[in-house]
């Protein structure tokens, strides 16, 4: 490395040069970057679940739906039914809509004197309250009644089938979901209008991952530029921090586009870690570099001294903090898997950058030194500070030092015993923040419909024309029956209530007559002459030679867990129903999707989990030359991240999509705290100070780096609270409070252990961290 930072300080030009050149081709690739916040995007796609779905969209049409819903004291009106008319005309104009159903568009099977026909509940919105009167009778009379009014006469809903494919590419988000919502806008009140159902929900959360990149990603930079202002009061600490960001966000996020990657609710938290994690390397390059022009060396010395101290430290401690990112690409979550890859791989090119970028530009603009503290200045807050962590150092060395121990070893296991009450949420309304308009109109929506989120069941008998076996037929009204008495499901669907209505039609209208005909020929028949009457919407509901049935239901936005009950009670009732046939019965839909995510989300936690956990204890392990200094470095970790999910299990904060990365982000970022520490540590007792006067100083000195570096990584985490997604949100919160856990855990419970240590396992080199020259005044 030193060889590296001797060509860099002789060739500053050509390699600033280099730099500039590789940014601009990853620049290049920046447009292309695409953002996706669907379910879909969350699973691998050779996911079985996934790929059952994409099966039953060939064989019976898209599944993607957006319900907009009216909401009204009473919407059998003139005014309402009217602006009903409007909506589904104007929906049925935008690209990418496949089909439109409003209840003005129901189809009515009714008898005549040559056998029966199909006919539309009106031909035009009614325009009088005897037309909505008449509309009110005919309506009531078909089975799709209560999936488009409910019973009360509070709300309607229009159903939107999107094109299939369309519902969650780029084309939706820049231009089908824009113009749903604003068509929406025009036509809002007197009645409260809703748009609900995964589709839409996905483009919200496009548009929410938009503004927390043109929001957080600011105010990071904002609050990680204060920090260094105040601990180096020069201009360039404006400056400089942020070259190192700025290259690794252009080379990480230009390679995502460039591979094809998207931008998700995860990946989206990327620009804030890499300007928290990425932009601290530069303040030990700084420090150091004051530290030698106080000392006394001319510009290019102390250039030079800076980074030959500090290129093998700072390799060793990015190395760990990539490690904790990368353990991430064992998740079965893809956004998951995709941030830890792409975030380690932005620390280790900002690693790159500091150690190139930050000597060519030092090399050629000479930096004002910080002024030396005047005497006064040791009484001041931070002299107060050092004598302070003097005195700590050395009751952690007396017997208080284990009560520390213990009352930790309390916390932890008291901390431990909440965390089977942490629970998984893998819905993806459950990331809005509960005020989101998106969440408040899929509650209000459910309430009067019970459901948005669509179930299908497929039963495959096994052989063409099996559907039309009226055995076949009756085990299916059966299900549905059962499904549409479950908690939480209704609104079913199937061929079913196509073949009793033309069966009534077929005998007059008899209301005894709308059942399934008892013969196979019957049934045949009278899909048929449903065909050829141009009746529509079959071909959703069997596949082209009927050996498949489709069911359609609809299950409410509840919790994950509660998701997973309700299916396998629908799947419980789907094989009671073919029990004893050769039928096969499979359940899809996007609630699997759900379900996939939570079963796999507690394992690629442990998975990670334990990769960061031996992964960084072998680095520290090998950093310092012990094994024992290695697990002693990890005992910081294990006691933030018990009390991270304690405090979850406690508090009823849910492991969701952007909490279960939390772990291993500590783990990553945390252990610098323990390393900083233990190298000073180390420093001074290989310099023949006793045990308890090597603490001491390290304390007095390291300690004070400690707190300054947790406060800012704790205050540029915070900026994540200000997400639109609560998910993110929370994990902002978690990790800031992550921080300051993981210094405490540091300062007081590690060093009572360290003061401890054996003379053999002090002694002895090992790669000197950054934070043994992070001084006082100098690296924080």
């Amino acid at each position: 490395m030193a060889v590296v930072t001797r060509l860099v300080l002789k060739h500053p030009r050509p390699v600033l040069g280099a730099l500039l050149a590789v940014t601009l081709v990853f620049a290049a690739f920046l447009p292309k970057l695409h953002i996706s916040s669907d379910l879909r995007s969350m699973v691998p796609r050779d996911d079985p679940a996934l790929r059952a779905l994409d099966a039953v969209t060939d064989e019976f049409g898209s599944q993607d739906l957006v319900m907009v819903v009216l909401r009204a004291p009473d919407v059998y009106t003139v005014s309402t039914l009217q602006k009903v008319g409007r909506l589904a005309e104007a929906l049925r104009e935008i690209p990418g809509v496949d089909t439109v159903t409003s209840p003005l568009d129901v189809e009515l099977v009714r008898a005549t004197e040559s056998g029966m026909e199909i006919q539309p509940v009106v031909t035009a919105p009614p325009s009088t309250p005897d037309e909505v009167a008449q509309f009110k009778a005919r309506f009531l009379t078909s089975p799709l009644a209560d999936s488009l009014i409910s019973p009360d006469g509070r709300a309607l809903a229009i159903v939107v089938t999107l094109e299939p494919g369309f519902a969650f590419n780029d084309e939706f988000s820049r231009t089908t979901g824009p113009q749903i919502e604003a068509l929406v806008a025009r036509e809002q009140g007197p009645e409260s209008i809703d748009v609900v159902g995964e589709p839409f929900l996905a483009y919200v959360g496009t548009r929410s991952i938009r503004r927390d990149l043109e929001v957080l990603f600011p105010l990071a930079v904002a609050v990680v530029l204060g920090s260094f202002y105040v601990s180096f009061r020069t201009a360039a600490a404006l400056v400089l921090p942020m070259v190192p960001v700025l290259l690794s966000l252009v080379w990480t996020l230009g390679l995502m586009a460039a591979l094809g990657y998207h931008l998700s609710i995860v990946s989206s938290v990327l620009p804030v870690m890499l300007v928290v994690v990425g932009s601290a390397s530069t303040i030990y390059v700084l420090g150091r570099y004051q530290e030698g022009r106080r000392e006394g060396l001319q510009h290019p010395e102390a250039v030079e001294r800076a980074m030959t101290a500090l290129n093998a430290p700072l390799v060793m401690v990015s190395l760990t903090d990539a490690v904790g990112f990368a353990s991430l690409a064992t998740s079965f979550v893809q956004p998951v898997k995709e941030f830890g890859l792409f975030t380690a791989l932005g620390i280790l090119f900002s690693l790159l950058a500091t150690l190139v970028a930050i000597p060519a530009i030092l090399s050629l603009r000479e930096l004002r030194a910080a002024a030396q503290p005047r005497p006064a200045d040791s009484a001041g807050a931070w002299g107060t500070f050092d004598r302070w962590m003097a005195q700590l150092a050395s009751a952690m060395a007396r017997p208080a030092g284990l009560g520390i121990v213990g009352l930790s070893s309390l916390l932890l296991v008291v901390a431990a015993l909440g965390i089977p009450r942490v629970r998984v949420e893998t819905n993806f309304l459950e990331y809005f923040r509960p005020d989101s308009p998106v969440v408040r109109g899929t509650r209000a929506v459910e309430q009067h419909f019970g459901g948005t989120n669509p179930l299908t069941i497929v039963v495959d008998t096994g052989t063409p024309d099996g559907v039309k076996d009226p055995a076949v037929l009756e085990r299916l009204e059966r299900l549905q029956q059962s499904l549409d008495a479950l908690p939480n499901v209704g609104h079913s669907q199937s061929v079913v209530d196509v073949v009793r209505e033309v069966n009534r039609a077929l005998n007059g209208d008899e209301p005894a007559a709308l059942r399934v005909p008892d013969s196979r020929q019957a049934v045949a028949q009278e899909l048929l002459l449903f065909a050829l009457q141009g009746g529509s919407g079959l071909d959703q509901l069997v596949n082209y030679d009927y050996s498949k049935a489709r069911l359609f239901t609809r299950i409410a936005t509840v919790p994950t867990q509660q998701i997973k009950r309700i299916v396998q009670e629908v799947e419980v009732q789907s094989q009671l129903a073919f029990a004893g046939t050769p039928a096969r019965v499979s359940v899809v839909g996007i609630p699997q999707l759900v379900i996939r995510l939570l079963d796999r989300f507690i394992p690629s936690l442990l998975q990670s989990l334990a990769i960061s956990f031996v992964v960084v204890g072998i680095i520290v392990g090998l950093l310092m030359r012990s094994w024992l200094v290695g697990l002693l470095a990890l005992v910081p970790l294990v006691l933030t991240v018990v009390l991270q999910f304690g405090l979850m299990g406690y508090g009823g904060i849910a492991l969701d999509v952007a909490t279960t990365m939390i772990a291993s982000i500590t783990i990553g970022v945390g252990v610098d705290f323990g390393i900083q520490m233990m190298s000073r540590f180390r420093q001074e007792r290989t310099a023949g100070r006793p045990p308890v006067e090597a603490l001491a100083v390290t304390a007095a000195s390291t300690g004070r780096a400690i707190l300054t570096n947790a406060l800012s990584l704790a205050a540029g985490f915070a900026v994540l609270v200000f997400s639109d997604f609560r998910a993110v949100a929370v994990l902002g919160a978690l990790l800031a409070m992550t921080m300051l856990v993981s210094a405490a855990a540091t300062l007081f419970p590690l060093a009572a252990l360290l003061v401890r240590m054996p003379e053999r396992t002090v002694a002895g080199g090992g790669v000197t961290a950054r934070a043994a020259s992070a001084q006082p005044g100098k690296s924080s």
